[in-house]
């Protein structure tokens, strides 16, 4: 949203995300997630939370997508979505190498057999018989495996990965919750996975190539790690929280602080790290810290001086995990503790920035396991002439992790 001053709401004609009043938005830009394909969108822009004030609106279409699914050694079902009338299909070799269908209207799936494996296929969806560039409406590269990959010896912070049904070199990548890199696996298709976060799920997928690239996955497994964490970073994201210097002209410091309350297990708890998702910096901010705090009343309290929070400084966007090390790290059951940012700079604009969120939810690993974050993350803000404690507007954007006692 351009030439617009302030924050702004949105809303959009077709479910499923966006029909009710979105926002607000204090950029220009908005992400848009979980759209249907092949459907035609109108979205537009409101000033008021209500989204009764029209400043702007757009009109676009969501392309038509084709998938695979059922990947063995020899076959595969095609799936199309976005389209519900006749399609055609073809590959670029192989048994499919000439136009094929029709596929009937309201039908999504195709099933491919005859395929040879590890030999790499391009399939094309048409909307109309003779399969002609100009009526294409979706394209996939696919490779068919009969490799399976298993995950075994799962803990809170490691698990082992093994491949079965493959002869020849193989590599490994995870994928979710962050991309990893691209690793060789062993002669024995057995890796031992180490530095796992607990309460969390994992993807990793194999492949037959170095690079790992994606036409040439193999097989994939989803596995979730021992241990319980508590999340709010998936959320929609609605504005920043700016710890560091931010005034040219006076002395105004800021540290964000986020609350969260562990669970009741009897033994308690031993906090392991503390993710953050950031948006970069403004600046040359210095001195980056990151520390866990008791609770004093509705406040972070003093610093835990026995736990040691270790990583990298959130130079760039991205998410960032902080380790926890020390006696500190020991949380007593159904306890509100703190997570305090903050930099050294004493004045001028530099400052890091971490995601907040207008939601009240987040995504527990297990469920029901009793740990929160807060609604309404913290301010500590330092001027010439004042010294004192805010409640923000939203939440900060964390993930904290931690294993049973």
């Amino acid at each position: 949203l351009w030439n617009h001053s302030g924050n702004w709401y949105y809303k959009a004609n077709e479910p499923p995300d966006d029909t009710d009043c979105k926002g607000p938005v204090s950029g220009a830009v908005k992400d848009l997630t979980n759209l249907t394909a092949g459907t035609d969108y109108q979205y537009t822009a409101y000033s008021d939370s209500g989204c009764t004030d029209t400043i702007s609106s757009v009109t676009f279409a969501t392309p038509v997508t084709l998938t695979v699914s059922n990947v063995s050694n020899t076959s595969a079902t095609l799936n199309i979505a976005g389209h519900d009338l006749q399609w055609w299909y073809d590959a670029d070799t192989g048994p499919d190498s000439t136009c094929q269908g029709p596929v009937a209207a309201n039908d999504s799936d195709e099933d491919l057999t005859g395929l040879t494996e590890h030999q790499q296929y391009t399939y094309k969806a048409y909307n109309a018989a003779g399969c002609n560039a100009g009526d294409l409406l979706a394209s996939l590269t696919f490779e068919p495996s009969g490799d399976v990959l298993k995950v075994e010896n799962i803990s809170a912070t490691t698990a082992t990965l093994k491949l079965e049904n493959h002869a020849g070199n193989w590599w490994f990548k995870q994928s979710a919750p962050t991309e990893g890199s691209c690793t060789a696996g062993n002669a024995s298709y057995s890796n031992n996975l180490t530095g796992l976060i607990p309460g969390t799920e994992y993807t990793y997928k194999s492949y037959d190539v170095t690079g790992c690239g994606d036409t040439h996955e193999t097989d994939s497994v989803d596995f979730t790690t021992g241990g319980v964490s508590v999340s709010n970073l998936d959320e929609n994201t609605v504005a920043s929280c700016l710890f560091g210097s931010q005034s040219n002209f006076a002395k105004f410091l800021v540290e964000c602080g986020t609350g969260f309350t562990t669970g009741n297990a009897s033994n308690g708890y031993t906090l392991h790290s503390v993710t953050g998702r950031f948006q970069g910096k403004s600046g040359t901010p210095t001195g980056f810290s990151i520390a866990l705090h008791a609770a004093s009343g509705s406040n972070p309290g003093s610093v835990i001086s026995t736990a040691t929070l270790s990583g990298s400084t959130p130079e760039t966007a991205g998410e960032y995990t902080y380790t926890c090390s020390g006696s500190g790290c020991e949380l007593a059951a159904s306890t509100t503790y703190y997570v305090l940012l903050s930099t050294s700079n004493q004045s001028g604009e530099h400052f890091y920035r971490l995601e907040m969120t207008s939601a009240a939810s987040e995504t527990l690993t297990p469920l029901s396991n009793g740990w929160l974050i807060a609604d309404k993350g913290v301010n500590h803000q330092t001027t010439e002439n004042s010294d004192g404690w805010s409640v923000g507007t939203y939440a900060n954007k964390i993930k904290v992790a931690a294993t049973v006692k």
